[in-house]
């Protein structure tokens, strides 16, 4: 009998030691799955609007659209634009609209490009200490941490700031600026910018301050004037100022075309993809453009209309989102060194404007906000 107890309590304590260990296996699971959990709650949209590199890889048969968006601030010197530092109220509206665009394209997955002058970065510096419409951050931490928006340094070299210049400003700000020229003089050859750009390394106003342009984007002429010849999709290395659209792999620096930067040569691009005009090998790009100064709640609503219109090609994988840097890195890593040069055929060259001030020439679609 002593021994058949003996052999029951072997028996039951082995069942409290199993019981035990199982309990504490469940709730380290348990706490694992909260510290996850607890990590996606406070990871920010930034952070899960970035894109991954798989996300960039088009692994379809035939060929899509790279679609990027992006704005420019000005200067002082241009119209629509005031001395920020001197009109602070002109730069809190700005912040503000600027605020509300960057949440409207995020909000539709859209992956944008903040292309700035030194103008409104120096109101930033001067006047932009956070509050509760940026969690406490200024603009450009914010658009750049909180929204995963890049931050490319933009300039017309005005005032004594070239584009390193303004890539010290944006870095000042707590931001680490990209590699890509936000927009130059690519045309006439005689006003390239292009070898320019390829040395281009020190500031002017901060001498001590560098930068090294990595990506050409946004090329056209002076005022936009003449310029569709400038007006190409695709990926390349531009052979030289009067060989423009010649790839050329020995280059410096690559080009992202930028299609014009309008809905409309966008939407013709869009319309020859899915008509099967377009080289399937081919690997073509688009920007949508707007300026600073244009972001109120009218265009916001007009911008946010073509973005429901283009949902269903993002969905069926004809569109791509993504920043002109991801862009570059998904030419890089699927195309072999291949370029695509893909002169914008459009309605849009008709225009006499800079393609980003005339009005769309597209029926406003009917639908609901």
């Amino acid at each position: 009998m002593k021994k058949f107890f003996g052999i029951f309590a072997v028996l039951l304590l082995s069942l409290i030691v199993m019981w035990l260990v199982i309990v504490t296996l469940q709730k380290q699971s348990e706490v694992s799955i909260e510290a996850n959990v607890s990590n996606l709650d406070e990871t920010s949209q930034g952070e899960q609007g970035r894109q991954q590199t798989s996300d960039l890889i088009d692994s379809s048969q035939g060929p899509v659209i790279y679609l990027s968006f992006a704005s420019h601030n000005e200067d002082e010197f241009h119209p629509d634009y005031p001395n920020f530092i001197q009109d602070e109220d002109a730069f809190w509206e700005s912040r503000s609209n600027l605020i509300a665009y960057a949440q409207m394209l995020v909000s539709h997955g859209v992956q944008y490009d903040f292309q700035t002058d030194w103008n409104f970065l120096l109101a930033v510096q001067a006047y932009d200490q956070g509050d509760e419409s940026t969690n406490g951050k200024n603009v450009i931490r914010y658009l750049h941490e909180d929204l995963g928006v890049d931050i490319d340094p933009h300039s017309h070299e005005n005032g004594g700031y070239n584009f390193v210049d303004v890539a010290y400003l944006i870095s000042e700000l707590g931001v680490e600026p990209t590699g890509v020229v936000g927009g130059f003089i690519a045309g006439p050859p005689e006003s390239s910018q292009l070898d320019y750009f390829w040395s281009l390394r020190t500031g002017l106003m901060y001498p001590s301050a560098t930068w090294t342009p990595e990506i050409l984007w946004g090329g056209g002429t002076g005022q936009h004037q003449n310029e569709s010849d400038y007006w190409i999709s695709g990926v390349w290395y531009p052979k030289s100022a009067t060989e423009f659209d010649v790839h050329d792999p020995t280059a410096p620096l690559p080009n992202v075309g930028n299609n014009s930067g309008t809905w409309d040569a966008f939407f013709d691009l869009l319309e020859a993809l899915q008509d099967g005009e377009l080289d399937p090998e081919g690997f073509y790009t688009a920007t949508i453009m707007i300026n600073q100064s244009e972001m109120d709640e009218a265009n916001r609503q007009l911008y946010e209309s073509y973005l429901l219109e283009v949902a269903s090609a993002v969905a069926q994988g004809d569109v791509i989102y993504s920043t002109i840097t991801n862009t570059f890195i998904a030419w890089e890593t699927t195309q072999d060194g291949e370029p695509t040069i893909h002169h914008t055929s459009s309605s849009a060259d008709t225009l006499e404007e800079p393609p980003f001030k005339k009005p769309l020439k597209r029926p406003l679609p009917k639908v609901e906000l």
